[in-house]
Formats: C-alpha cells, structure tokens, sequence
C-alpha cells in the first residue's frame, strides 16, 4: 500500500503511515470513505479489502469523481482490483455505479481511465454505455473543433485527452453498438493532427474490418507516422 501513497506533506505523509497497518470495521471505512479527510479517505479506500454490499461499492465509487487526484486514483485502483474477483465484482453492478465509472472513463488522469477502461468481468457495464459514450465522444469533438490558437496548448491537449480514452473506451463496446453511429466519428478523427487519435483510429477499424471503412483504412496505412501505420495493419 505504501506504494501508491502520495507524500504531498510530511504531516499527512506521516498520519498515513500511521494507519497503514490499522484494521478498521466496515463502519469505520465507511465513515472515513463519506468524511473530509484526504489521508484518511485514501486509507479507507486502500483498506476495502472486498466488496459485500452494494451500500460500501457505492459509498467507495462515488470517490472516484469530484475528489483530489490521489483519491480517485486509488478508487480506480481498487475497482479494478475488484473486477477481477467473482464475488466482488457483483456489487459493481448498478445503474447508479455504472453512470460514475463512465465519468472516470474520461478523468483527466489517465491512470484513472486506464484502470476503468481495463476493468474484468463487466460486460453489462460495457452494454450500458455505448449511446452515451457516441454521445459524449460527438461533444468533445465539438469542443476540440471550437478551439482556436488563442486557446492555451494545455487546454487543446485536455481536450486530446478527453477524446483518446473516448475512443480506447469505444474498442470495448464495439459489439454493442451501431456502427453507422460512428462513421462520422472514425472520419473526423481520422484527420486529426494529433497521430494518437488516428492511431486509436487505426486500431478500431482493424477490429471492425468493415470495408465500409476501406478509404479510411487506405488513409491511415499510408499515415506519416510509424505506430498509426503499425495500428492498421493488427
């Protein structure tokens, strides 16, 4: 567990430490899992040893937004942790859990959207999502195309962001949706200056093997970059 703390300040470092080892009854977690307490949240959410009731899934995924860094990364950690276990896993499964790991899907930390993304076992998780998840790509889309140079560079590479784990997500649901959706999707980004997104791009359509795409797959096999040229070709 020491691993994955973060020493922001030696006195919440310290306070860490300090319960580290303690054991602490699932009344406890919870109360610390609801309080205020940055340190004590995260040590709370590093404890959940397993999931038993959905009333401790709940309380410990609802951390996994609007919480410091550290805290939503260790919810992260941890739902994943849980995914891979049979009986755990169980209580990751309700509506109300499955709209904020779609949030988390799009965190600006991408230890965050990778442990989401990379979730086990949660096939109806993936089923829920997929005309939100279209929705929400088409937005940040929108966004990025409403960016000008005056904006700062942060805020176009946030956008980018956004957008690549938008598309790593959709690598998992696409058995669920409609392709035709998409299309526009898979065109546009195709044309982005960013070679991740036409990466991520390249490694949907190799999924799909739709020669629906044909033109857009010729594009990216012919793409100036070495790893959007390699994507294609999987």
């Amino acid at each position: 567990m020491k691993d994955i703390l973060y020493k922001s300040d030696d006195c919440d470092f310290n306070k860490a430490l300090s319960l580290i080892d303690t054991s602490f009854s699932e009344e406890q977690l919870v109360k610390m899992l609801l309080g205020d307490n940055d340190v004590e949240k995260q040590i709370a959410v590093l404890s959940v040893e397993s999931l038993s009731s959905f009333d401790i899934s709940e309380k410990l995924v609802k951390n996994l937004v609007g919480q410091d860094g550290k805290i939503r990364e260790a919810v992260a950690f941890k739902i994943n942790e849980f995914s891979s276990d049979l009986e755990s896993v169980k209580y990751l499964k309700s509506e109300y859990i499955y709209n904020i790991l779609f949030e988390g899907l799009m965190d600006i930390d991408g230890n965050v959207c990778r442990n989401i993304v990379t979730m086990q076992n949660m096939d109806e998780f993936w089923q829920y999502i997929p005309e939100k998840l279209i929705q929400r790509t088409n937005e940040t889309i929108l966004k990025i195309k409403e960016l000008d140079a005056e904006h700062r560079q942060y805020v176009i590479s946030k956008r980018n962001f956004q957008l690549y784990w938008c598309l790593e997500a959709l690598w998992n649901v696409l058995e669920y949706i409609d392709i035709e959706k998409c299309e526009e999707i898979f065109r546009v980004c195709a044309e982005f200056e960013d070679y991740t997104i036409r990466e991520k791009v390249a490694k949907l359509l190799s999924k799909l093997n739709d020669d629906k795409f044909s033109d857009i797959v010729e594009k990216l096999s012919n793409d100036e970059n070495f790893y959007v040229r390699q994507n294609i070709k999987i």
